[in-house]
């Protein structure tokens, strides 16, 4: 009886199935190679977006603090301690640090200001709005409004005498020269990083290689803060703290409302050197607040590596390969209640 040779019987089906097993390989290889890709591009772009979006969040919370807890903390520092001794009409001393809050000199929040605040969702810092009406709104005018440092009531009361109070004033405009000056360094380095987005277009090009122009298009949709900042400034001329009769010199004496008109006075100093204006506190449009607080997405366009097929993906898709990275900056308020707890939050 014949017999069939068996070990022939799985030369056919190799010849088809290992050419099939060996394409599936590679393709699953070119796959690979294109979702590796992919996956680096979405790596780069995500962390490229944290990384620029920090120097936002970072000068939010810095300016909150200006506005806030910073100036309520020096204030409180400078003259905290500063009681002046019942001598005139009152026998009760007077709290310079409390005076000043109540004239609307500086915004604060109850209490100390110190560790409980870390408790507080957001932070009551504002000024005495009694006596600056509308100081406290989104976009306040400070220097529209009048600011009496020391009422006459107080210095008749306390027998606050011209040099008490010029002191406590030149001590006043320094410390708000001193949180232009912060604010306006902040504004400066914040617009040197990010008006050209060098952060996020740098790490792009550190996480892939590639040209850092590359990443300047989706760069944009990042939108920059300089615009949309504003400083707000009190007009010096409407500082006063002081009124007094022809002939009085150290001494209060009886004021009237309609003499509240007299500048600083002049029996003891000579030049006075005060700045045309004083700083009093920065705000960002709440339509650019909204619109980071809301997400920013950003698409970032890579190109699909070659394959050794030749085929040729961004066509067959009928669009550009891209990565999408969306990222939010919110949890902080600048004015009022200027609270600086700004966070950076990246979404898949």
């Amino acid at each position: 009886m014949f017999k069939l040779n068996n070990r022939g019987q799985l030369v056919v089906p190799s010849v088809i199935i290992l050419p099939s097993l060996v394409l599936f390989i590679y393709l699953l290889f070119e796959t690979f190679v294109i979702s590796r890709e992919k996956i680096r591009h979405q790596f780069a772009v995500d962390s490229a977006s944290f990384v620029e979006l920090t120097q936002y969040s970072d000068f939010l919370n810095r300016t909150a603090y200006v506005n806030g807890a910073f100036v309520w903390r020096v204030f409180q520092e400078a003259f905290g301690q500063e009681v002046v001794s019942g001598e005139g009409k009152s026998n009760q001393s007077l709290n310079v640090f409390d005076a000043l809050y109540e004239n609307g000199a500086f915004p604060k929040g109850e209490g100390s200001g110190g560790a409980e605040l870390d408790e507080e969702q957001v932070w009551k810092i504002r000024y005495n709005d009694a006596i600056r009406p509308g100081i406290n709104d989104e976009d306040p005018e400070p220097g529209v409004q009048n600011l009496t440092l020391f009422t006459s009531q107080q210095r008749e009361a306390h027998w606050l005498v011209d040099e008490n109070v010029y002191q406590y004033k030149n001590i006043f405009n320094q410390l708000f020269q001193l949180l232009y000056q912060v604010q306006s360094a902040q504004a400066a380095v914040n617009k040197k990083i990010t008006e050209k987005h060098d952060f996020f277009t740098k790490s792009y090009h550190l996480n892939t290689t590639e040209p850092a122009r590359n990443a300047w298009r989706a760069s944009r949709a990042i939108p920059n803060l300089e615009d949309d900042t504003k400083m707000h400034f009190l007009e010096i001329n409407t500082i006063f703290y002081t009124c007094r009769r022809d002939g009085t010199r150290n001494m209060p004496g009886d004021c009237n409302t309609d003499q509240y008109t007299y500048y600083y006075p002049t029996s003891y100093v000579l030049q006075y050197d005060d700045p045309e204006q004083l700083f009093q506190m920065t705000t960002v449009d709440n339509k650019l607040l909204s619109k980071f607080a809301k997400g920013i997405s950003i698409l970032q366009r890579w190109d699909v590596p070659d394959n050794y097929f030749g085929i040729k993906f961004v066509r067959e898709m009928h669009h550009d390969a891209v990565v999408h990275s969306k990222i939010q900056i919110a949890g902080g308020q600048i004015w009022p209640d200027p609270t600086p707890k700004y966070q950076v939050r990246l979404y898949p």
